[in-house]
């Protein structure tokens, strides 16, 4: 039962933590609507009278998913026949909708005189009309919590329509190593991700996002959810005392009692079962960044804020945690063999003389921790 509700509790947090975090998303809220190519361009049959009211009959064609229908023309100023060429391009290679989802556009060569008379256009496509039906139209930060949804669900595919899409500020390999280090009971593998736009580099287009995992996604699942047990077994849901420095020492024998060190490389940005919580808890075999991870995910769960630094120790590529006491930052290391190499505890900046990191991405620790006087 603690399994299941903590499995419960670790994927909503995750999606309400990553829709709200300014560090992942932006603040400009808007609802998810339809795509707007479907609202707002009504023309009447028998009102086409020149390049402009044509484009938007076809439009209608494709936003109604029909196969075929008939436009009429009354005194239309232009050549029809070239038009209608431009118009059938501009909507099924130029618009978001049309790229996405028509194959093919023809039409019958039009019979007019003095401008007015028929044509009728055929349209093949390449999606479902229930693919189209429920195409959402976001903006970025609706976006970026679909993809966060997405990859904690080991979907395989996300399709939206978007008014403005940067590639900078949407960056879905990103979001996904973000996620990786911040919520480390998630998974132990980040797929492959590919993203394709509609038109192809348009801002406003509709995004295709396809995720690609090396392991199936029953393996993924059931290793989230050992990795979730494993905790919930191995550690207490409360700490038996209020002392932050015995927590940590108690959390750091926690976690490491049988734990072996594995020498494979850190690699963040495509971790596998060494890289990860899992390979800690479950396999208790890691290297410095699944330790650092598993150690995370257990002072949360003693709601002790914690973080991940990535760096060298030695020369080496290695990471560890930074945990908050009292509105102040400290370095923790718990990386094995303790017997050999003492566990760092909640030392300051200037003690870590064998460590280096960027200090521009954690938050500075000024000194070691001292004891609170009376």
């Amino acid at each position: 039962m603690y399994c299941k509700r903590w499995r419960c509790l670790l994927l909503t947090a995750l999606l309400i933590i990553v829709t709200g975090c300014s560090s992942i998303v932006n603040r400009d809220t808007k609802s998810v609507e339809q795509h707007p190519d479907t609202v707002g361009l009504q023309v009447a049959a028998n009102s086409i009278s020149d390049m402009e009211t044509l484009t938007q009959a076809v439009m209608q064609l494709v936003q109604r998913t029909e196969a075929s229908g008939t436009l009429t023309f009354s005194h239309y100023t232009g050549d029809i026949e070239a038009d209608l060429a431009q118009a059938c391009y501009e909507v099924s290679r130029e618009t978001p909708l049309g790229a996405f989802a028509v194959d093919y556009m023809s039409f019958e060569t039009p019979v007019i005189v003095s401008g007015t008379g028929r044509s009728t256009v055929f349209i093949r496509y390449k999606r479902t009309q229930a693919e189209l039906a429920s195409l959402p139209h976001v903006n970025t930060q609706q976006f970026r919590a679909q993809v966060a949804s997405a990859l904690t669900s080991y979907s395989q595919r996300l399709v939206v329509e978007m008014g403005y899409f940067n590639p900078a500020d949407t960056d879905c390999k990103q979001l996904a190593r973000q996620l990786f280090i911040d919520y480390p009971l998630w998974t132990t593998q980040l797929p492959d991700i590919s993203v394709k736009t509609y038109p192809d580099n348009s801002i406003r287009c509709i995004v295709e996002v396809t995720f690609t995992y090396q392991q199936d996604i029953k393996t993924l699942t059931q290793q989230r959810d050992a990795a979730v047990a494993a905790l919930v077994q191995r550690q207490p849901a409360r700490p038996d005392t209020n002392d932050v420095p015995t927590q940590l020492t108690q959390l750091a024998t926690l976690l490491t009692t049988s734990l072996q060190p594995d020498d494979t490389p850190i690699n963040a940005d495509q971790p596998g079962v060494p890289d990860s919580a899992y390979g800690a808890l479950v396999k208790q075999k890691a290297n410095t960044l699944g330790i650092a991870l598993a150690f995370k995910a257990m002072s949360h769960r003693w709601n002790l804020p914690c973080r991940i630094v990535i760096g060298e120790k030695q020369g080496a590529r290695a990471a560890w945690n930074l945990v908050q006491v009292a509105d102040q930052w400290y370095h923790v290391d718990v990386s094995p063999p303790l017997s050999e190499q003492p566990a760092v505890l909640l030392k300051g900046d200037d003690a870590m003389t064998d460590y280096r990191w960027d200090k521009s991405k954690v938050p500075p620790a000024p000194a070691d921790y001292a004891p609170p006087t009376d």
